[in-house]
């Protein structure tokens, strides 16, 4: 059962990533695809991809970012107005019925924003069904606090899985509107991949302070459950 549930975990996370995994990438390392890419058609117009896929990957789930930051397609430039950062997540979602119900435990992984890391650790208590976390300091985005949320059903990415989703706050001050969702992946919870995402509040002279949806951060979160105490 162990080794089909990792082999089902693969297959779902090389089908979200549209290849196989990267054969150097281990578990709980974060690796790289680069999937940029140019060329001049017969007519002499020009497509141009420059972007890639980060992956941070464990057992039974990843937690991937496409990036974007050129996008031509045949002289037509579809370039996002922002830096696209997108986070998704994959994997062997824990059944309801196999979640813990009792006991405590530290989940404790990595967090990432464009290839800049920090260290992720999230407590977890199966009594009360709760949880909550942080994330280290991370270059120019401050730490990051998640706090206690309830375990229930969420939409994580579009997957109607067993998880939490909360307040997240950074102590970079212009990271505002925080919020994370987590799943729990595995046969018996051994994982959590999940993110946090925010806001960056800008000051413009025409109408002061406002939000600009298009300038959001998410930042990708996975972490792998030591010992339940019990």
């Amino acid at each position: 059962e162990y080794q089909a549930g990792l082999l089902k975990a693969q297959s779902i996370k090389e089908t979200k990533i549209g290849q196989a995994l990267p054969y150097h990438l281990g578990n709980n390392e974060i690796g790289y695809i680069d999937r940029s890419k140019q060329s001049i058609s017969q007519d002499g117009k020009l497509t141009k991809f420059s972007g890639g896929t980060y992956i941070y990957n464990q057992p039974y789930s990843i937690v991937i970012a496409n990036t974007e930051s050129e996008n031509i397609q045949n002289d037509v430039d579809l370039t996002p107005e922002w830096y696209a950062y997108d986070v998704d997540v994959a994997g062997l979602a824990t059944e309801e019925k196999n979640i813990p119900t009792n006991g405590k435990a530290t989940y404790m992984g990595q967090g990432f924003f464009n290839g800049a890391t920090a260290t992720f650790i999230y407590n977890v208590n199966f009594n009360i069904k709760k949880g909550q976390g942080r994330l280290t300091e991370m270059g120019g985005s401050g730490k990051l606090t998640l706090q206690e949320a309830d375990i229930k059903r969420i939409n994580l990415k579009g997957n109607n899985i067993i998880g939490v989703e909360g307040k997240a706050e950074s102590s970079y001050n212009h990271l505002v509107d925080g919020h994370y969702q987590l799943g729990f992946f595995g046969p018996n919870a051994e994982e959590v991949s999940g993110l946090a995402t925010f806001s960056m509040e800008e000051k413009r002279k025409t109408a002061g302070t406002t939000k600009n949806d298009h300038n959001k951060f998410e930042f990708g979160l996975g972490g792998t459950r030591g010992e339940i105490q019990k």
